[in-house]
């Protein structure tokens, strides 16, 4: 089972990809919170990796 934490982080990637943005840089307690279920002491990087298909 995916979780929503997954769930989340997938809809914030294609909303980055659709925009070409290439990073997220998550630092605020709340979207820490929100993207990965813990508040950290730190930053959350999320990143869009592209896999060409032949």
């Amino acid at each position: 089972m995916i979780s929503e934490f997954l769930i989340r982080i997938g809809k914030l990637s294609e909303t980055l990809s659709k925009k070409n943005i290439d990073v997220a840089l998550i630092m605020q307690n709340a979207d820490l919170y929100y993207y990965s279920g813990t508040i950290p002491s730190g930053v959350l990087f999320i990143c869009i990796i592209y896999i060409k298909r032949k």
